[in-house]
C-alpha cells in the first residue's frame, strides 16, 4: 500500500551539490517509486531554480512546493523567524494524521522544531559540524593553545546542547553512521535513533580501462568540505613528490567541485598532479583510474566517495579511520581496501597495487560485492521506510 510522505528540506533536491543533497535526492527518488511523495523545499533559490525543481519532480512522480527564501532573510534573524512561522502555517495545512513527515537536514530540523507536527515527525541528519568542532578541540589541546581550546570546548557544548534540545522534540531520528548514533544516544538516551547509511547506484558498466604505461591515482570530492581539502593537499604536498621518485610515470588526478586556492597553488608546482575541478560524469574517471587514494583523517558520517569507488571496482587505499566506519556495517570491509596513515605508507600501498594486478582484482571484486550487499539505494530506502513505519 502506498504511504503518504511529506518531505521538508532546506536542500533543493534536484541538484546534487554535496553529500547531504545526494542523500535527500536518492531517498526521495526511490521512495516516490511506490509512495505518494510531497516535497516542501525552503532554500535560498531563484525562480529559475524552482522551475527546474518542479520539472525534475514531475519526472520523478513527486509533488514539489518550492518557497523562495529571499537573500535578506538568510541573514536577518527577525525576518527569518517571520518567514519560518508563515511557512509552518502553510505546512500544517498540507499535513494529515496518516502522513509520514520527514525533516531533512539540520537547518530544517532547527527551523521547524516548534511545529506541532514534529512530535510525530522524523528528523534525518548528517552531523558534519560536531566532529569537526571536536577535532578543533583536540587540535588546540595538543598544540597547547589554552584560550582557543576553552573557546572551542564552549562552542562544542553549546552546539550539542542546542542540537539535542531540538532533536528531543522529534518522534524518531535517523543518521547515516554508527558514530553519529553513538553521539546522539549519549545526548538523548531515551530517543529512538536509527542508522540508515547512504547508498550508491551500481553503474551499468564496471569494465575498467586502465593504462599500465601511465597509471592514474584518483581522489575525488567536493572541496567546500574541509577534510576533502586537507586530503587533497596531503596528496599534493606529501604523497606526490614521493610517488614521483618511485613511479615517475604515475599521475595523481584530483577531481571535484570547488578546488580551493590553496589546492590550485600547491598543484601548480607538481608536474605529476592534475586538478580537473568539476566534471559531469565521474564514472569515466572512476573506470579509468588505476588506484583510488583517499587520505581522509577526520571521519564524519559515511564517505560517499568510497562507495562510488567501490561500486566502480576501483581498488583503493584509505585510512583505518574511514574503513572503521564501514566495518560497523560488516566486517567484510576489512578485505575491500588497503590502509595507510603516512605519505610513505600511501606511496608504498599504491606502488604495491600498481605492481600486482591479482591483488587489485581481488580487492575490487570484494568491494563491489560488499557495496551490492549493503548499500544499494533501493534497499537502503526500504530499510529507511521500514524503520520509521514500524
Amino acid at each position: 500500500m502506498a504511504i503518504r510522505i511529506i518531505s521538508i528540506t532546506s536542500e533543493s533536491p534536484h541538484k546534487i551539490l554535496n553529500g547531504y543533497s545526494l542523500r535527500v535526492n536518492k531517498l526521495l527518488v526511490n521512495a516516490a517509486r511506490r509512495n505518494d511523495l510531497e516535497v516542501h523545499c525552503f532554500a535560498p533559490v531563484t525562480r529559475e531554480n524552482i522551475n527546474e525543481a518542479i520539472h525534475w519532480a514531475d519526472s520523478k512522480n513527486i509533488k514539489f512546493h518550492g518557497i523562495l527564501l529571499e537573500r535578506e532573510m538568510q541573514y536577518d534573524i527577525t525576518l527569518r523567524a517571520i518567514f519560518i512561522k508563515e511557512c509552518g502555517l502553510l505546512l500544517m495545512s498540507h499535513i494529515d494524521k496518516d502522513s509520514i513527515i520527514l525533516m531533512h537536514g539540520l537547518v530544517s530540523i532547527i527551523d521547524f522544531a516548534n511545529l506541532e507536527c514534529v512530535e510525530s515527525s522524523i528528523a534525518d541528519m548528517i552531523d558534519e559540524v560536531g566532529p569537526l568542532m571536536k577535532r578543533d578541540v583536540v587540535k588546540h589541546l595538543v598544540n597547547g593553545r589554552v584560550k582557543e581550546f576553552l573557546r572551542a570546548i564552549k562552542s562544542l557544548w553549546i552546539y550539542h546542547n542546542k542540537t539535542s534540545c531540538l532533536l528531543a522534540r522529534y518522534k524518531n531520528i535517523s543518521v547515516v553512521a554508527h558514530d553519529d548514533a553513538h553521539r546522539l544516544r549519549t545526548l538523548l538516551p531515551d530517543k529512538s535513533i536509527g542508522i540508515i547509511p547512504n547508498g550508491v547506484d551500481l553503474p551499468d558498466r564496471t569494465c575498467r580501462r586502465t593504462s599500465s604505461e601511465k597509471p592514474m591515482v584518483l581522489f575525488h570530492g567536493v572541496y567546500g568540505y574541509e577534510p576533502n581539502e586537507e586530503a587533497a593537499l596531503f596528496l599534493i604536498q606529501s604523497v606526490a613528490p614521493l610517488l614521483e621518485n618511485r613511479l615517475p610515470q604515475c599521475r595523481i588526478v584530483i577531481a571535484g567541485r570547488n578546488p580551493t586556492e590553496s589546492m590550485l597553488e600547491a598543484g601548480s608546482s607538481c608536474p605529476n598532479v592534475e586538478i580537473v575541478g568539476e566534471i559531469d560524469d565521474m564514472s569515466n574517471y572512476l573506470l579509468t583510474a588505476s588506484v583510488g587514494a583517499y587520505p581522509i583523517f577526520t571521519r564524519t558520517g559515511l564517505q560517499n566517495k568510497i562507495l562510488e569507488a567501490w561500486s566502480h571496482c576501483l581498488p583503493i587505499v584509505t585510512t583505518p579511520e574511514i574503513l572503521s566506519v564501514f566495518d560497523a556495517f560488516s566486517h567484510d570491509v576489512l578485505y575491500c581496501a588497503r590502509t595507510a596513515l603516512t605519505a610513505n605508507d600511501f606511496v608504498e600501498q599504491i606502488g604495491d597495487l600498481l605492481g600486482d594486478e591479482d591483488s587489485c582484482l581481488q580487492l575490487s571484486s570484494r568491494a563491489f560485492e560488499f557495496v551490492k550487499s549493503n548499500f544499494e539505494w533501493p534497499s537502503v530506502v526500504d530499510k529507511f521506510l521500514q524503520l520509521h513505519i514500524s
